[in-house]
């Protein structure tokens, strides 16, 4: 279970408190007893710190491989309309605090952002139709990035997290910059900077990749780097990977 300072945030958890303080003082007597108690006791943390976002894995495994292609209500939007249903109940229910609600709300903010700039330069698109959509992103993308600011919020209360000494942002942000070129896309592979990926050759793209689900001829396809999306065929990225 969790801390009693981290459970009280959530009003379903209070009737837990005494009787997890209970099971700890029991459980500390041996080493043995401790370890597992320890043990457990992360575990059912970070599941309760995964709520939301396991919950939309769910939706996202469970619509991918059941949701009828017929059905009248598009299956982005569907996946938008159930995120939405979720934060009301878990609101209403007290699995979630105001404060994680305005945090799911800003990271969905963000990431419908990134994915309308991602989107526009082509790095992917999303080949289904949707009502729920800004400039070709559907808006269920957004409460993607919303889960792991939910997990942020949550693990941060559960465990207590400080910074002693903590760096100023301007060497955060260096690191940032400095961990992105590793990994880079383009939707034209005759764009590509040869310079500065000396691994490229021409005629590399996502259509020859190992990588690539597409089909031969289709303009656009799937690939497992790019979940839930689709890339170009005449695309490339830094992961390519000669097809056998």
């Amino acid at each position: 279970m969790t801390s009693r300072g981290g459970a009280s945030a959530w009003p379903v958890l209070r009737q837990f408190i005494d009787a997890e303080a209970r099971i700890a003082a029991r459980m500390s007597r041996h080493p043995a007893t401790a370890a597992l108690y320890e043990f457990l006791r992360f575990g059912m943390k970070q599941a309760w710190a995964c709520l939301f976002g396991a919950l939309m894995l769910s939706l996202l495994l469970g619509t991918y491989f059941f949701y009828p292609h017929e059905a009248a209500l598009a299956r982005y939007d569907f996946l938008f309309l159930a995120a939405l249903f979720l934060q009301v109940m878990l609101l209403g229910f007290g699995l979630e605090t105001l404060e994680e609600a305005k945090v799911i709300a800003a990271y969905h903010v963000v990431g419908t952002v990134m994915e309308i700039f991602k989107t526009s330069v082509g790095s992917w698109i999303y080949p289904d139709d949707s009502f729920f959509r800004i400039a070709g992103v559907p808006l269920f993308s957004g409460f993607m990035y919303s889960c792991i600011g939910s997990y942020l919020c949550r693990a941060w209360t559960l465990f207590h997290f400080e910074f002693k000494a903590h760096p100023p942002i301007g060497w955060l942000v260096a690191l940032s910059v400095a961990l992105a070129p590793p990994f880079k896309a383009t939707n034209d592979q005759a764009k590509v900077d040869k310079a500065k990926y000396p691994k490229y050759a021409p005629g590399q793209a996502c259509a020859n990749c190992a990588l690539y689900q597409g089909k031969a001829g289709d303009a656009s396809g799937p690939c497992p780097l790019y979940a839930g999306k689709a890339v170009l065929a005449k695309a490339w990225c830094s992961a390519w990977v000669k097809r056998p």
